[in-house]
């Protein structure tokens, strides 16, 4: 929670030359999909994959498609 409250990862993002992955509900209200998409461009190396019709714990709601997103991005 502290790192949410006042971390900088937009600005850090920049400095991580990984790949990453982020993805979002779009039913999500607690973090849309606007702020979710604006991480991923902040990383130089991010690819944004929304979750059509799953809401803010997409691991809890729909937790094959959250493992099959991770499988193809890590494989």
């Amino acid at each position: 929670m502290h790192c949410l409250a006042h971390g900088r990862l937009a600005h850090d993002a920049r400095k991580f030359p990984k790949r990453v992955l982020v993805a979002c509900g779009s039913e999500d209200t607690v973090t849309p999909e606007a702020g979710c998409k604006a991480v991923a461009a902040a990383f130089p190396r991010a690819e944004y994959r929304p979750l059509p019709g799953i809401g803010h714990v997409p691991h809890i709601e729909a937790p094959g498609t959250v493992n099959q997103l991770i499988r193809g991005f890590t494989s």
